[in-house]
């Protein structure tokens, strides 16, 4: 209790050291479930720093013998959040993997590790909306723009199927359910024009070669307008096209 009690405040290293201690011995089956509940604990700190030196100053704690199995594939998914994958596999024992969820971790850890074809082999016969995220994640970074945008819009994520559309070049559904601002764009620089009518400014047709220069610098003017906005917006949202 008073392990589990420290834990509850965040101050995991001293019950660690404590339920080492109380680990020195011979088995405990106590030990062990009190050991299971705080790996438990930790795997729901939302502070990442305390979470990540808590678990790695304390691994060694984690195989023999396994923990159990939801909170391996809990503290897998924010190692692999973290960025340390191998971590996370190593943490995985072979009958975790195999659960669904199990799978959908390893899936997680393989694209933390840029290997999306390992995270769609894990993801082979897994139901569900989690794995068809992923699954488009992975297609994504295989350069398989068009079926990433199909899984996508499987499961709803309108966002990511307008941004899987814009990677594949399919512009009529941006000019669909894209931004205003991607509409615009794509209307000016993607879509073919069947027709460009150059107009004066009270609708009367251009006259000459000095009104059709001056018609182009204004349409080249505006063009660069909407350019510039849309990039500058990029940069701003941190969006990828």
């Amino acid at each position: 209790a008073e392990i589990l009690g420290r834990a509850s405040t965040g101050d995991f290293t001293p019950a660690f050291a404590a339920l080492q201690r109380w680990s020195e011995g011979a088995p405990d089956p106590l030990a062990q479930k009190t050991r299971d509940d705080l790996f438990g604990m930790l795997a729901r700190v939302p502070d990442s720093d305390l979470f990540l030196i808590a678990y790695f100053e304390h691994r060694s704690l984690v195989q023999d013998p396994p923990l159990p199995g939801r909170t391996q594939i809990v503290l897998a998914n924010r190692l692999s959040e973290s960025g340390f994958w191998q971590a996370a596999q190593e943490l995985m024992s072979a009958d975790s993997r195999q659960t669904s969820d199990g799978h959908l971790a390893m899936a997680r850890a393989a694209l933390a590790a840029r290997d999306p074809a390992a995270a769609i082999s894990h993801l082979l016969g897994v139901p569900g909306e989690a794995a068809s995220r992923l699954r488009g994640e992975a297609l994504s970074i295989l350069g398989k723009h068009d079926v990433a945008q199909a899984e996508f819009a499987d499961i709803g994520d309108a966002t990511e199927t307008v941004a899987e559309a814009w990677r594949s070049g399919n512009w009529s559904v941006v000019a669909r359910d894209g931004t205003e601002l991607q509409k615009e764009f794509v209307s000016r620089f993607a879509l073919p024009q069947e027709s460009v009518a150059l107009a004066a400014p009270n609708g009367a047709a251009t006259a000459g070669p000095i009104g059709s220069a001056k018609a182009l610098l204004e349409q080249s003017a505006a063009d660069r307008k909407i350019y510039e906005d849309f990039m500058a917006n990029q940069q701003t949202t941190g969006s990828n096209p």
